[in-house]
């Protein structure tokens, strides 16, 4: 959703400013964000096939790294909510790629844009499908509903204009991010733990 509010502020400044010929490149750069996250998802199973190391630590590292990554995600969320700051960066590309006459800017901001997110998504649903291995039904079962809303969403937004109230919207989003990656991060601590990596300190 994040993804699809940046790229359709920057479709809507193209169409505004008289720019709509640009249109195309925001498509082209999102899709091949899209094709690259693809491709990260199959060498990240390749690499967890590959790896000598053992089940525990391949789920407590890759645990560690989606936390790292929500972690992040989460102050640029809350950083976000201030959509002004959103309109400006936009503002400034569309300016730029008009400009000089190509989109090849604009491609790499929706590029950039797509992509972030698919790694986010590769690791967090990796990391899930390791530490869920009674129950990936339901982590399958989880990524289609999501799907299914988040097609939902974005062809009401693209299509009837329907808006998301955004500082509501970035606070709850910025709240579970934060939820999770403390999940993930305690879960991949309690992995390393199990195989000596990282030493336990008893309570009592």
């Amino acid at each position: 959703i994040e993804a699809a509010l940046l790229l359709g502020l920057m479709v809507t400044y193209l169409a505004v400013s008289g720019y709509g010929r640009l249109r195309k490149y925001v498509g082209l750069g999102a899709a091949a964000g899209i094709l690259l996250g693809i491709v990260t998802w199959w060498v990240v199973q390749v690499i967890l096939v590959l790896s000598p190391l053992q089940q525990e630590a391949l789920e407590g590292i890759t645990s560690l790294l989606a936390a790292a990554v929500l972690f992040s995600v989460t102050f640029w969320v809350i950083h976000q909510i201030d959509i002004r700051s959103w309109k400006e960066y936009i503002r400034k590309k569309a300016e730029e790629a008009v400009g000089t006459g190509r989109g090849l800017t604009l491609a790499s901001v929706a590029f950039l844009v797509v992509y972030r997110e698919a790694v986010e998504t590769v690791l967090f649903y990796q990391a899930l499908w390791m530490r869920s291995s009674e129950a990936q039904a339901a982590v399958v079962l989880g990524f289609i509903s999501g799907t299914a809303v988040l097609a939902a969403l974005v062809f009401l937004m693209f299509k009837f204009g329907v808006r998301i109230p955004l500082k509501p919207f970035f606070s709850l989003t910025g709240i579970l991010l934060g939820l999770l990656a403390f999940v993930f991060a305690g879960y991949g601590v309690r992995e390393l733990q199990t195989i000596g990596w990282i030493k336990e300190t008893p309570l009592l």
